[in-house]
């Protein structure tokens, strides 16, 4: 997808859309990304704290360990411009759609039952206390080394994910789920005229917050 769906679905939620994911993607890990490029390195920045070891390991315990919470989104979608002779991929279906079939109909996806992980509350205000003391007690290497890293700050799931065409009949939607490789019985919920509903994942994130450390502590 180009860098425009992917700078207008952060203008419009707040968030960015995840190019690609993986199940072991977590709040607190260390991204490079540039509008659709993204790099997870599942590397904390609490491993750059110099923090004992123990300390660090309970403080990465209690980032993976991070419940998920009902999302303020109701629901989030991305229109047919995002998909017209391009393609996409779209991680919490967990599959790559190609444009030659059926796209040029194709209406919106639309993200619902949203979940998100996110770092906040008392993790939130010690990690908040971590970096102060690490920035006041090595301000040259926190510049230098950790102000300008990006980390992952919150993680979004749907629990459902419908894809909505035009002029589309429930033999078309059949076919599309033929077509693009997908298990009918495990990720499939329901296909009628127009639409293809599938079982969403709290497991592979379709979209996040990134923050740099430095905005943490301003």
């Amino acid at each position: 997808m180009s860098k425009a769906v992917y700078r207008n679905f952060r203008k419009q939620y707040g968030v960015d859309l995840l190019s690609k994911s993986t199940e072991n993607d977590d709040i607190g890990q260390k991204v490079e990304w540039d509008f659709g490029k993204l790099d997870i390195d599942h590397i904390t920045f609490i491993d750059d704290l110099n923090l004992p070891i123990e300390q660090a390991n309970n403080l990465i315990s209690k980032l993976k360990k991070t419940n998920l919470v009902k999302a303020s989104f109701a629901d989030m979608e991305l229109n047919k411009q995002a998909f017209i002779k391009i393609g996409a991929f779209i991680p919490n279906i967990g599959t790559g759609f190609k444009s030659g079939f059926g796209f040029s109909k194709m209406l919106r996806v639309q993200f619902s039952d949203i979940w998100a992980k996110e770092m906040s509350g008392d993790i939130l205000r010690e990690i908040v206390g971590e970096l102060k003391h690490f920035e006041k007690n090595h301000s040259k290497e926190f510049k230098k080394k950790l102000a300008k890293d990006l980390v992952i700050e919150s993680l979004y799931y749907a629990n459902k994910v419908e894809l909505i065409f035009e002029n589309s009949t429930e033999r078309d939607m059949k076919a599309a789920v033929e077509y693009i490789n997908i298990d009918f019985e495990t990720r499939v919920e329901a296909t009628a005229a127009n639409k293809i509903v599938f079982k969403g994942s709290k497991t592979l994130p379709f979209a996040a917050k990134f923050s740099a450390l430095k905005d943490f502590i301003d």
